[in-house]
């Protein structure tokens, strides 16, 4: 039966150009696969591809072959995402569970790309300044020794901070170093605050064995590597300590006037809060 309404037909034919399914996975091979840059303003391609998705799915009047297309088309997507990812990250998603949970892989998809391509830049940092905060006594007994002999810096660095958070800048980049070496994937999302939504998707999969892979060693393997993200990182922690003279814990998500700011500088990334995905998240 073909489309009473023509606008009915218009807009599933709009929804259908939007999930070029070629197109779309060389788009996302090439910004989590090939693109080494983490310090970049990113650009989320899948958000509007999800709303896109919704939208089609709450059409009444679609045609059921024009909705399966874009169904099929979609969870294509949403794999090879997750295939990109796993690949990136050095991890596997349990391919059986893919198979049998269709119905969350939106959310679980959303989760990844949130966490380590869009926002990747603000897991790490928020949780190195975790870390620092809820270690720094351990930190500076580990540091204190290198650090009494850089002696300009430390001692500048002494008149405006507590010894301890003087000791922790002036061997900021060891410290960040340090630090990602302690960590793993049992222990990483003890330092991301519970308002991120992805990271609490990732690691309720971890937990019940969905995803498996040391991802963390990974990450930090990138950090180490990348210098141009080693050094914004750090001297945005060393900044944020001069500025109060201690770390407060800090979330990965930002507020709307942070975004906004940073959005007209173009200076750093940017993240945005996580996409209301409905139940999906929930059963995750």
């Amino acid at each position: 039966m073909g489309y009473v309404n023509p606008d009915t037909l218009q807009e599933v034919a709009n929804i259908l150009d939007d999930f070029d399914e070629e197109t779309l996975v060389e788009i996302f091979k090439s910004q989590i696969v090939q693109d080494d840059s983490y310090v970049k303003i990113p650009v989320d391609h899948l958000e509007p591809l999800y709303l896109s998705y919704k939208k089609a799915m709450e059409i009444d009047a679609a045609e059921e072959d024009d909705i399966g297309i874009i169904r099929d088309r979609f969870q294509n997507i949403c794999v090879s995402i997750i295939q990109f990812i796993e690949a990136k990250f050095n991890f596997a998603v349990d391919m059986e569970w893919i198979e049998t949970q269709f119905g969350n892989l939106p959310a679980l998809t959303m989760a990844l790309y949130r966490f380590f391509v869009i926002d990747i830049f603000y897991v790490i940092l928020a949780v190195l300044n975790n870390y620092i905060a809820k270690n720094s006594e351990d930190l500076y007994n580990a540091f204190k020794d290198v650090s009494q002999r850089r002696d300009v810096s430390t001692i500048t660095n002494m008149k405006t901070m507590t010894p301890v958070y003087g000791i922790i800048v002036s061997s900021i980049f060891d410290v960040t170093d340090y630090a990602f070496s302690l960590l793993d994937n049992d222990v990483l999302f003890d330092y991301i605050t519970e308002d991120y939504t992805p990271a609490t998707v990732i690691r309720g999969c971890v937990e019940r064995g969905v995803i498996t892979g040391d991802f963390t060693r990974t990450i930090a393997d990138i950090y180490k590597e990348n210098l141009e993200l080693r050094s914004k990182i750090a001297i945005e922690l060393a900044y944020r300590i001069r500025e109060r003279g201690y770390l407060p814990e800090n979330s990965v998500v930002i507020t709307s006037d942070q975004l906004a700011e940073q959005r007209n500088s173009e200076e750093e990334p940017s993240t945005e809060a996580y996409i209301d995905i409905e139940s999906d998240v929930d059963d995750v």
